[in-house]
């Protein structure tokens, strides 16, 4: 599976999606379906949470008007996650 990113990930990002993409190949149809909805529901706790939408807080690491925390770097790795998932459906 072939995936672009669009920035250099940290050293803590890059082990993080190297352990989700390791695992990524053993899902099946049911289980990729089941973690779509668990990873809308990270991402909207995390926009409840943080008044913010997920645009708005990508943003906001990037021009370092918030840090890179544990909970943003889980924040944009379920948006990335998300987007794989969903390329991937039949």
């Amino acid at each position: 599976m072939a995936t672009t990113q669009k920035t250099s990930l940290s050293p803590r990002m890059q082990r993080v999606y190297n352990d989700i993409m390791s695992e990524w190949e053993m899902w099946t149809d049911d289980k990729t379906r089941e973690s779509i909805i668990e990873c809308q529901q990270r991402i909207a706790r995390f926009e409840r949470e943080h008044h913010m939408s997920s645009a708005e807080m990508r943003r906001k690491v990037i021009s370092g008007e918030i840090d890179e925390t544990h909970e943003m770097v889980s924040w944009s790795f379920d948006l990335d996650m998300l987007d794989e998932m969903l390329k991937e459906l039949p």
